[in-house]
Formats: structure tokens, sequence, C-alpha cells
């Protein structure tokens, strides 16, 4: 049994419980769980599945936490981008770990041009709380 298991027995024995919460918004295990589907059928039509590396890069933030949780449905390994560190010390992360998607914070979209230009591996950003620049945002 994975995690994303536990989640969703939680989710069926408590739908209407608070699973998220960050001050500004707060999401049921019920709009969890439909949100992660969703990210994860997203993550999938884009051939991102079992063994592909996905990272998200933002503060504590509710659509930061669904995007890992829809990684996790995806059958993607998530890689922790520590929104404290320096950009070349991200930059060398998502390099090494061969990620191929990346979720990131409106906050980070100067720093994600960096990356575009710095890791070519990366084929799909995504911004989780606002169109980005040159990004859907999650909720597209």
């Amino acid at each position: 049994m994975n995690y994303i298991d536990f989640f969703d027995h939680g989710a069926t024995l408590y739908p209407q419980r608070t699973c998220l919460t960050d001050g500004e918004l707060s999401l049921s295990y019920r709009d969890t769980q439909t949100y992660t589907h969703r990210i994860a059928l997203a993550l999938q039509a884009e051939n991102i599945g079992e063994g592909n590396k996905v990272a998200v890069y933002s503060p504590n933030h509710v659509m930061g936490f669904l995007a890992i949780i829809g990684i996790a449905r995806s059958g993607s390994v998530y890689v922790p981008v520590n929104a404290k560190n320096g950009l070349e010390e991200n930059i060398t992360i998502l390099q090494n770990s061969d990620v191929e998607w990346l979720f990131y914070h409106s906050m980070f979209e100067e720093a994600v041009a960096g990356i575009r230009d710095s890791v070519p591996a990366i084929r799909g950003f995504i911004c989780i709380d606002q169109a980005g620049t040159d990004s859907p945002t999650l909720e597209t």
C-alpha cells in the first residue's frame, strides 16, 4: 500500500473534513481527491507516469500540496525543490534528478525563466496559482 491509498481511505471515511488549508484557501478531502485525480490524469496525458520525475517549487501553499499528491497519484516520482535554496542550487537539483515536469508558484516566475534556460530536459511547466508568463495555470 502506498500513501495515496491511505489518503483515499481517509477521503472515503471523511469526505467533508478539511484536508488542506493555507489561510487563503481551504479544501475538503473530497475536493482534494478530485483535484489530484485531475492532476494525475493531466500528467498521464503528457506521458508522465510511472518512474518519471516531477518537481514542485513552491512555498507552503495548498496548490503546491495538491500537485505533490497528484504526482503520487500519477505514479510519478516527486522531486522536492526547496523554496529557500538559491537558484543555482535548485538548478543543480533539477539537472541531477532528471526532472521532466515542474509545478511552480508565481513568486518564482523569474527563477523559472533561468530554470528553462538551464534545464532543457524539463518539458512542461505549470504555474500552480495563476497563469505564468509562458505557462498555463494548474486550474487549466
